[in-house]
């Protein structure tokens, strides 16, 4: 998602990670059946989805893949003095919005799967 150069590149992984997610968020509600389960919704600190800026320029010497040119082209792109107080968080959430709403449709999606069967899921959501 990080990576997605337009709209439908960005759609196509937050699909693949909402699948990921409804899948991990159905087996906590199941383990945890009856009892209240509170998912605080992703609050990640970019720098540490992408490589570090000075290793790739340093590996750029010797030359980089693809994948490395465009890791290092986000990594420039998203790179903050202070990472602890930048677009992180609920920052991230306003730019990326279907971040967030990924992440709720899984859970939701999960507990509505375990309904089915006739579980008891308690889903709260902490909005970072």
């Amino acid at each position: 998602m990080i990576l997605a150069t337009d709209p439908a590149e960005e759609a196509a992984a937050l699909k693949e990670l909402g699948r990921v997610q409804q899948i991990d968020f159905e087996e906590i509600l199941e383990a945890m059946d009856g009892l209240p389960v509170t998912v605080r919704l992703l609050d990640p600190p970019l720098h540490e989805f992408l490589p570090s800026v000075e290793e790739l320029r340093v590996k750029s010497t010797t030359g980089l893949s693809a994948r490395e040119e465009q890791e290092l082209s986000a990594a420039e792109d998203w790179a903050e003095h202070n990472p602890m107080i930048g677009t992180r968080g609920v920052r991230l959430g306003v730019v990326k919005p279907g971040l967030y709403a990924m992440q709720v449709k899984a859970l939701l999606a999960a507990a509505a799967v375990l309904r089915k069967k006739g579980k008891n899921p308690i889903v709260e959501v902490m909005i970072p």
